[in-house]
Parts: structure tokens; C-alpha cells; sequence
């Protein structure tokens, strides 16, 4: 059953996966925690890719994005989200989140 979207900030749109930090929590901890809550999987290599700030009408973000080249489980909606996979090329036609977009830029640099 898929979560009531008139509870979303930006329903419908897609974003890649994570969430906030929780108090005195490291971001490498918040990164295994959020993927393990949000996709069921258990990762094992990540880099670091990048970080940024993006400013929303109500709100600020910083966001760190890691490369997550090695994990293990099935990955799937644990929040009943709709999960995807995309290629590289597809990113750009995908209603992704504002704050989202540049990571575009900066994958087609790296893959």
C-alpha cells in the first residue's frame, strides 16, 4: 500500500534515497541506517560524491551524496515507496527534486 501523498512535501516527485540526520550521528551512520530503513540493503563500499545546499521555498537542505558501489539484500520500497532504476542517461527525463539535480551532472562525470 503506498503511503497517503498529501503527506508529502513534494509528492510524486522522485528523489534519490536518505534522509535527515539524527542528533549526534555521524553522516557515513545516517547513510547505512536510512538505506537499511528506505531500500532493506546493507551496504558495504561507498564514496564520497559530493555535497550541496539548495534553498526550497520553506526550507534549506544540505545533503551529502555517496556512491554506493557494493551492498547486499533485495532492495525494496520498506516505506511502501515506489522504488526505480535508471540509467545515467534516463536521470535527466525523471522528475527528480530540485535539490537533486546536479548530482546528475556530477555522475556523468565518475560513471
Amino acid at each position: 500500500m503506498l503511503k497517503d501523498l498529501s503527506q508529502k512535501i513534494f509528492p510524486l516527485q522522485w528523489e534519490f534515497p536518505g534522509g535527515k540526520l539524527e542528533k549526534s550521528e555521524s553522516i557515513e551512520s545516517a547513510l547505512i541506517r536510512e538505506l537499511k530503513e528506505e531500500l532493506n540493503i546493507e551496504i558495504h563500499e561507498t564514496e564520497f560524491l559530493m555535497k550541496l545546499k539548495h534553498d526550497y521555498d520553506a526550507f534549506r537542505v544540505k545533503i551529502h551524496f555517496y556512491l554506493v558501489s557494493s551492498w547486499s539484500g533485495l532492495a525494496i520500497g520498506n516505506e511502501s515507496q515506489l522504488i526505480q532504476w535508471y540509467s545515467i542517461d534516463q536521470l535527466s527525463d525523471v522528475d527528480l527534486l530540485a535539490a537533486d539535480m546536479p548530482v546528475i551532472k556530477a555522475l556523468k562525470k565518475v560513471l
